[in-house]
């Protein structure tokens, strides 16, 4: 029965069959199995297929006419988290990718001016990236950003870049071949690194523009108007967070919806009262604000929003990097913002060998500090961590007890570190939580 219920998910793929030219495409090979895997064991498979059906034959004339030339086929090769992806063949012989806008995963009609945004973003940062550094990106030959289109959906059309993901080499790669791909990743953030900006925030063309903040493809966004940049200090930056978790919390009805949505991450629903948690934001605040502007200082750096061994591209043999791709969700922020920094080589699963996982790691950084001069994520005050309780939606997404239980383990580690005399703004909050911390659980 299971390879029956298989078979049919897949079956309106068979229509969809590559070219002879090129089924024996390395990189098009592990796309197509990949996107077979999940069609064979995703609840979402019916969802995914009727993406596919209701844009693969519009988009052969859609990419006709904005191509100028007449396009052959259009093939599901791909499908992420937000979008839908097609092979476009064309009759001189080329072919290009389209990244539909779509994916049962995420609601794309959800917060249209923030998608937009995104979006807009997205194809700037890509150019950006193209004009100012060595870092091979896909050319995007046209975009739409207007859901008001013939497909009904933003999409963009680009270059495919030949090669293979990285995550379906990276382990049976040699261990030197690893070594010189972590060199090659390091190379490509401090070219990132060397770029300075005079504001955090999205770009928004490619002379470098910074418009603001818009949503994360990896992270939850908390950021609400008018706290959306762009900042031209980071002390602003984190303030901002902070407002718009109030904003949050005083819109009683989502904030509600979202404790009862997270209840089992958060503890349950009356595992942290409204009241606590502006009590607790307001010590926060109040706070930041009396941290002195250089314990923030930092540059301001352009950083790929999901640097996965996914979106790496090697050469299908070998140890060369030939590309990164999707930078939806990139963004211009603190360097101390060390989250935004990280690399697939932060998580523990990517290697048995944990020897030689962390030896990758310091080779990663070692080879950084020796570009850039710069350590990604220091500071101080550990802001990386502390931004943690202000930018997650923590009101909602966790207990009083989990969010006290953080605040302290972020003020012992600043302790262990020796910078006990940047601490006096933050007593307050540990007071009052220590003076809570035998009341019932939500209680004020």
């Amino acid at each position: 029965m299971e390879d029956a219920a298989s078979a049919t998910s897949q079956a309106p793929l068979l229509r969809y069959m590559l070219p002879d030219y090129l089924a024996e495409d390395p990189g098009l090979k592990a796309l197509l199995a990949r996107l077979h895997l999940i069609l064979k064991n995703s609840q979402h498979a019916p969802e995914i297929i009727r993406i596919i059906e209701a844009y693969s034959s519009r988009l052969v004339d859609e990419a006709s006419r904005v191509m100028n030339k007449r396009c052959t086929g259009s093939y599901p090769v791909s499908q992420g988290g937000f979008n839908t992806v097609f092979l476009l063949t064309f009759e001189d012989g080329t072919d290009a990718l389209a990244r539909m806008r779509g994916s049962p995963y995420n609601d794309v009609s959800m917060y249209p001016q923030l998608l937009e945004h995104e979006f807009r973003s997205e194809v700037a940062t890509i150019e950006f990236v193209h004009n100012n550094t060595s870092i091979t990106v896909p050319k995007v030959y046209h975009y739409e950003a207007d859901v008001n289109n013939a497909l009904g959906t933003r999409y963009t059309i680009m270059q495919r870049i030949p090669g293979v993901s990285l995550d379906t080499r990276w382990l049976s790669m040699s261990p030197e071949e690893r070594r010189e791909i972590v060199r090659q990743i390091a190379t490509i953030q401090s070219q990132l690194l060397r770029i300075p900006f005079p504001a955090i925030g999205n770009l928004m063309d490619n002379q470098g523009t910074l418009g603001p903040l818009g949503l994360f493809s990896t992270y939850p966004f908390n950021l609400r108007e008018p706290h959306r940049g762009p900042f031209t200090s980071a002390k602003e930056f984190f303030e901002a967070h902070i407002r718009s978790e109030f904003l949050l919390i005083s819109n009683r009805v989502e904030w509600d919806s979202g404790r009862v949505f997270w209840k089992d991450l958060n503890g349950g629903v009356d595992a942290m009262s409204a009241t606590y948690a502006t009590q607790w934001l307001s010590l926060l605040l109040a706070a930041i604000l009396d941290v002195p502007p250089d314990d923030f200082d930092s540059p301001f750096i352009l950083t790929h929003d999901d640097f996965s061994e996914s979106n790496l591209l090697v050469s299908p043999e070998g140890s060369e990097i030939v590309g990164l791709v999707d930078w939806q969700g990139s963004r211009v922020c603190p360097l101390w913002n060390g989250r935004r920094f990280e690399t697939f080589l932060d998580h523990p699963r990517i290697l048995a060998d944990q020897e030689e996982l962390e030896s990758l790691r310091e080779l990663h950084s070692d080879t950084i500090l020796e570009q850039t001069d710069e350590y990604i994520g220091f500071s101080p005050l550990r802001l990386n961590s502390l931004l943690r309780l202000a930018d997650y939606s923590q009101s909602v997404m966790s207990s009083r007890d989990k969010l006290n239980s953080m605040f302290l383990k972020w003020y012992t580690a600043v302790v262990s570190d020796g910078y006990e005399d940047r601490l006096e703004p933050f007593l307050p909050l540990k007071l009052f939580i220590e003076a809570h911390q035998d009341n019932p659980r939500g209680s004020t």
